[in-house]
């Protein structure tokens, strides 16, 4: 059997102070992939507003376009393998379990459904 590695805080000035690091985090992660989003997104404009399809963004574009998407979802996939929410329930706010199998934290209530 796999060890797995739990983080329990129970003292409520404890995880009030872990929620609100938490929730610092979660927003400058979320602020990034906005950015990265409307910058990847604004691409498919041209000056007029009009929307362009991709097939026929030019080489340059296509390439920013594909490296934007894949600079959000990396964010995404670090997020969601991180200590900050849990991947299955999006919580924040609970005590979280490493999942060795999954390479991910999961909160209490959601890793025993993993098993």
């Amino acid at each position: 059997m796999r060890i797995s590695r739990a983080i329990r805080i129970s003292e409520p000035l404890l995880c009030a102070i872990r929620n609100n690091f938490r929730a610092l985090f979660l927003s400058a992660i979320n602020d990034r992939k906005r950015q990265l989003y409307n910058r990847r997104k604004g691409l498919r404009f041209n000056g007029k507003g009009v929307n362009i399809p991709i097939v026929q963004l030019d080489n340059n574009t296509l390439v920013l376009y594909e490296e934007l998407g894949n600079r959000w979802w990396e964010l995404e996939r670090s997020l969601r393998r991180s200590i900050l929410i849990c991947p299955l329930c999006n919580s924040s706010k609970k005590n979280m379990i490493y999942n060795i199998d999954k390479n991910a934290w999961f909160c209490e209530d959601c890793n025993p459904r993993l098993i």
